[in-house]
């Protein structure tokens, strides 16, 4: 490979992440659903507990990430439908949420619900793959962000051993902050800016 060969691969990888950047630029709604959906599926578990109804907390993680689901679903349908193109990036990283939600279901629901584990755990558990979600997104959207946030989770899951099991889940709303409600802004506030001028 001659070097016009390697600066053309290197300019036609760049267009292609910048498209990816584009397609997904406004994709902060998701982001942004997301974590208020985990803030509240967190709080709704808190005074499920306190009111001892502990036989519902298993529906409350079923509403609000069943909420995400669906809304996600429907949104990223009708951007396709919109965009009428898919990059691989933007694909790939669609796999990954699909393949990390699946093993939250795994991890909150059923392995719990077999006793394989206590479900103070969990929290530990589910940090565990946010951070790798996080970490695997920022590399495909080349965002240092959410590689940070994906480092950081993992530092917090090995923090969540020192808390009470009581508490874990608590540790995970700076995280949502963090990594989900922050990037949100700043890909809602590119999106707009991108918007205005075009």
């Amino acid at each position: 490979m001659n070097e016009i060969e390697a600066k053309e691969e290197i300019r036609v990888i760049k267009e292609m992440l910048e498209k990816t950047r584009r397609s997904t630029a406004d994709s902060g709604a998701v982001f942004l659903v997301w974590g208020a959906l985990l803030i509240l599926g967190i709080f709704g578990q808190y005074a499920l507990v306190l009111a001892e109804m502990y036989s519902w907390i298993w529906l409350n993680w079923i509403l609000f990430p069943g909420i995400g689901v669906v809304f996600s679903y429907v949104y990223w349908a009708r951007r396709e439908k919109e965009a009428g193109i898919k990059t691989y990036a933007s694909m790939a990283a669609g796999y990954l949420g699909i393949g990390c939600g699946v093993a939250f279901v795994f991890i909150g629901l059923i392995f719990p619900a077999f006793n394989v584990y206590s479900w103070g755990v969990i929290a530990l558990l589910v940090t565990v793959v946010w951070g790798t979600y996080l970490f695997a997104a920022g590399g495909l959207l080349d965002w240092a962000l959410l590689k940070w946030c994906g480092a950081a989770s993992w530092a917090v899951a090995c923090g969540m051993v020192f808390i009470e099991e009581y508490y874990r889940a608590l540790a995970f709303i700076p995280l949502i902050l963090i990594g989900f409600i922050l990037p949100g802004f700043i890909m809602r506030s590119r999106y707009r800016r991108e918007r205005v001028s075009r």
